[in-house]
């Protein structure tokens, strides 16, 4: 690939990158002839070392290969977002920068021919024909030597998104340079460096987010001498700042690279396995190549389910799932949609494990979990148990939830069994009577820590059902015993499936990323989760 030195740039030269300009990120071992080469040579393994580790990331974390499922979020991330993660890395850029390696400089000088064109140190120091005494000093040879970088500025990064492209970021930084000519006089410079760099965001064939450069290009302003080098006569210097030159347009590029490519370490860790309980974990997958507009960029992650490491077999839908462009706050950070189908999902998850399942026993509930307040509401139970006896109630969720979405709140339909039993002295227990409920909760919505978290409220009055009873001539019936179940719903099973559902669901996060100031809505369409975003490097 083309390499060209150029002394000015301007907002024109960033439009356009040629591809294939990196270089490889190890130099040859021609080039360590010092200890700060040798650091800049360990500097950019260890880079490469990072970059070998995201890909292994991605190819080695979890997944079963399965079919991934409707459960479909969309990470909006707009473009202040995606600046302030750049704005990040100056910290590492400026480091990385600081340990790049300018090798010594040395080229034979012909005594004839002048290839100075003249003297080679002003000021009247050599007497002659200044070549020829320069060659009896140091051997014919010109030598610079000591080059190394003493500062670095702060680098400044803008990130600009392109439609059906990626980001194209830029990165300006100045310089301060010291080196040596001939052991005679030291020199120091400042050189002005732009790096333009054409990014995008991809995945690996297990759904894996991954940064990729596609072009890079270095681009230097005028080097200039602002210590020493006074003596020094303009074909000398201009030598040096070729040298300077043609070192920083291939290693600037490459540190750029190597400092966005190492992302990936922690892209990866967005399609890490986390636990849900102690059965269920989730997995956040990323199906397809970005939307990207000139404001944001849209990311579609999918949430796959595995019980004791089986992926739970959840509903896909047909319909693709997107966001509306105006959907949520239009000036957060991030807005992150989530379909009707991501709800059932994780219920549905929930409800596999059995997590809403609750055994309440007296010493749960005693003041109601007897005999005779059970036979004030069934007479045939007061008379079969003269002297009072515990019971114990065994809540249990047959059948997958209903999800549905609501203005303002998500609507979760359980249909499910609730057996009583009564525990004799010897603490064997009978079965006096099954009764089926179907239970609408009305679930509020809220995000902490990374996590969405629901609180449950029953949505309407329980519908009870009998089902069976073992009460003989028992004249009972399900509306019998509404109070006295609605009693232990409120009190108890309400309060444990709450529990459940605080404990919440890991969203598609980076460890150093923080949501500040959620806010959740929902829509009969979509639920929209807003925030800024705190991100540390």
């Amino acid at each position: 690939a083309r390499r060209t030195v150029r002394k000015s740039w301007n907002s024109k030269d960033h439009q356009s990158l040629t591809k294939n300009q990196l270089r490889s990120p190890i130099p040859p071992p021609s080039t360590l002839q010092s200890a700060d080469s040798w650091r800049a040579c360990v500097a950019e393994v260890k880079m490469l070392k990072l970059w070998c580790l995201a890909i292994l990331l991605s190819l080695f974390l979890q997944s079963d290969g399965s079919s991934p499922c409707s459960c479909r979020t969309v990470v909006r991330v707009k473009k202040g977002a995606i600046e302030q993660v750049s704005q990040a890395q100056s910290g590492p850029l400026q480091n990385a920068f600081r340990l790049i390696a300018i090798p010594n400089y040395s080229q034979k000088i012909q005594s004839s021919g002048s290839l100075l064109g003249g003297g080679f140190l002003g000021g009247g120091l050599l007497i002659g024909n200044p070549l020829d005494a320069l060659s009896n000093i140091v051997g014919g040879v010109l030598r610079i030597a000591g080059i190394k970088i003493l500062d670095i500025e702060l680098p400044h990064i803008t990130v600009n998104l392109m439609p059906s492209t990626g980001l194209q970021v830029s990165v300006a930084t100045s310089l301060h340079i010291k080196a040596s000519v001939l052991r005679i006089t030291d020199v120091e410079l400042v050189v002005g460096s732009s790096v333009s760099l054409d990014a995008y965001i991809s995945h690996t064939s297990k759904g894996f987010p991954i940064v990729s450069v596609s072009a890079c290009k270095s681009l230097l302003g005028d080097i200039k001498i602002t210590l020493g080098g006074h003596n020094l006569l303009p074909p000398v210097i201009t030598m040096l700042q070729q040298h300077i030159s043609a070192v920083l347009l291939d290693k600037m590029c490459l540190t750029v690279s190597n400092v966005f490519i190492g992302l990936n370490a922690e892209l990866g860790l967005l399609g890490a396995v986390t636990p849900v309980n102690k059965q269920v974990n989730l997995q956040y997958i990323m199906p397809s190549q970005p939307v990207v507009t000139t404001d944001y960029m849209d990311i579609d992650m999918d949430a796959q389910y595995t019980l004791n490491d089986q992926l739970i077999d959840l509903p896909v839908s047909s319909e693709h799932f997107t966001l509306p462009p105006d959907a949520g706050n239009s000036n957060s950070m991030v807005n992150m949609g989530f379909s009707q189908e991501y709800f059932q999902s994780t219920y549905t998850a929930l409800q596999s494990s059995g997590a809403f399942n609750v055994d309440i026993t007296a010493e749960m509930f005693a003041s109601q979990l007897s005999t005779s307040v059970l036979g004030s509401y069934i007479p045939e139970v007061a008379r079969l148990y003269p002297q009072s006896s515990p019971l114990q109630i065994k809540f249990f969720i047959s059948k997958k939830p209903v999800v549905t979405l609501e203005t303002s709140k998500v609507v979760m339909g359980l249909s499910s069994s609730i057996e009583i039993f009564v525990v004799s002295g010897n603490s064997a227990s009978k079965s006096l009577l099954i009764l089926g409920a179907d239970i609408s909760l009305a679930l509020k919505l809220d995000v902490s820590e990374t996590k969405i978290k629901a609180t449950a409220s029953l949505n309407g009055a329980l519908q009870l059902s009998l089902v069976s009873t073992s009460i003989s001539n028992c004249q009972c019936k399900a509306s019998s015993v509404t109070g006295y179940i609605m009693d232990i719903f409120q009190k108890v099973i309400l309060a444990h499936i709450n529990a459940q559902l605080s404990i919440g669901v890991s969203l598609p996060a980076m460890p150093n990323m923080h949501l500040v100031k959620p806010v959740m809505d929902v829509t009969p369409d979509y639920a929209v989760m807003s925030c800024e975003l705190d991100y540390t490097k």
